[in-house]
């Protein structure tokens, strides 16, 4: 009976990126909001995570989406939605104090543990709407300085993130590219053979390895894509599924003489 009389809420987390910043992890909002819960005798009856996905607007954010959805239908009977802060639940003004209209419509109250809000009361939704422009504010900024960031690291000839393109290395010391001799090769024989024999820029594996093989390169790199495969595994895949038969169904192996490299059916 007694947990009959406690008050249901939702609780929401959220984080924008993989790298989480201690005391703002999944698990930290969880386990905070668990225990503010339990102090307020509340029931949570669901909990909805939005993990690596920016506060900037709702459309990126499924469980949130959800969430507004379960308390329009009235699924389990909340009346609060529990959020670690208020930029959890959103860095947007406007989305902020729409989702809080719009869930308020349907009797149900949000609270921002950390800051201390509660939209049930006189106070609540007047905080709510500064703290929100604040939020915004500061994303803005934060975009900006960023932005700018990187322009400057560009101006200096620096790397901006991300691995080097194939044919370079990166110094992480330096922030800079270098050419990579041997990767160079490789990129040589891909833009000879597209400029000077009109090969297509997707090249099938067989070119580069007969290339390659006479001028004494190594077939086997190590650097691997984003897929984990080697440019050359991926090479491999795009000329099997250009040698696929429509008729049969399945990759046939491509003729590796001089004449027939080239799969006839392409």
């Amino acid at each position: 009976m007694e947990k009959n009389n406690k008050k249901k809420c939702y609780i929401y987390i959220r984080v924008s990126t993989s790298m989480q910043v201690e005391g703002y992890s999944l698990e930290a909002q969880r386990d905070r909001l668990t225990k503010f819960a339990e102090f307020e005798h509340m029931e949570i009856v669901r909990e909805y995570s939005d993990a690596g996905k920016s506060g900037k607007s709702i459309a990126g954010r499924p469980e949130f989406t959800q969430m507004l959805q379960d308390v329009s239908n009235d699924r389990d009977g909340v009346q609060y939605i529990l959020v670690f802060k208020l930029s959890r639940f959103g860095r947007n003004a406007a989305d902020v104090l729409n989702s809080l209209q719009y869930i308020q419509d349907y009797g149900v109250n949000l609270i921002c543990v950390e800051d201390g809000i509660d939209s049930s009361r006189d106070s609540g939704k007047l905080t709510i709407t500064v703290l929100s422009a604040v939020a915004e504010i500061e994303r803005e900024n934060i975009l900006v300085q960023t932005m700018e960031g990187r322009k400057q690291k560009a101006r200096e000839g620096k790397w901006n993130g991300g691995p080097a393109p194939f044919g370079y290395k990166l110094d992480k010391e330096n922030d800079s590219l270098s050419i990579e001799p041997q990767d160079a090769e490789i990129v040589r024989i891909i833009f000879n053979l597209y400029a000077n024999e009109g090969i297509d820029v997707y090249i099938p594996e067989t070119h580069v390895v007969i290339e390659q093989k006479s001028m004494g390169i190594p077939l086997d790199k190590p650097q691997q894509g984003h897929n984990g495969k080697t440019a050359y595994e991926q090479a491999k895949e795009y000329d099997n599924l250009l040698c696929k038969s429509p008729e049969q169904g399945k990759t046939s192996e491509c003729p590796e003489t001089a004449e027939n490299d080239r799969c006839e059916d392409r």
